[in-house]
C-alpha cells in the first residue's frame, strides 16, 4: 500500500466514525434527562429515584464516547499529516 492509499483510507475511515450523528443522540438524551428530572421530581417512587441517575450516566457515558471518536479522528489527521 502507498503512503497516498493509506493517506485516503484512513481519511476514509475517520469520516465513517459516526461523531455527529452520536452528539445529536448526545444532544437527545441530555433533553430526555431533563424532562426527566422535572417530571420525577418529589417524587417517592424509586423508578423516579432511578430514572434521572441512569439517564445522566447514559449521557456521560455517551459524551466520554464522543470525546474518544473526535480525538481518534484528530489523531488520524495529525497521523496523515505526517506521513
Amino acid at each position: 500500500m502507498s503512503v497516498a492509499e493509506l493517506r485516503t483510507q484512513l481519511t476514509n475511515l475517520a469520516a465513517q466514525l459516526p461523531v455527529s450523528s452520536l452528539s445529536t443522540a448526545c444532544r437527545g438524551a441530555e433533553d430526555a434527562r431533563a424532562s426527566l428530572t422535572s417530571a420525577w421530581r418529589g417524587s417517592d417512587h424509586p423508578s423516579a429515584q432511578a430514572a434521572v441517575p441512569a439517564a445522566s450516566a447514559a449521557s456521560d457515558r455517551l459524551a466520554g464516547i464522543i470525546e474518544a471518536l473526535e480525538q481518534a479522528v484528530e489523531d488520524i489527521a495529525a497521523y496523515n499529516e505526517r506521513l
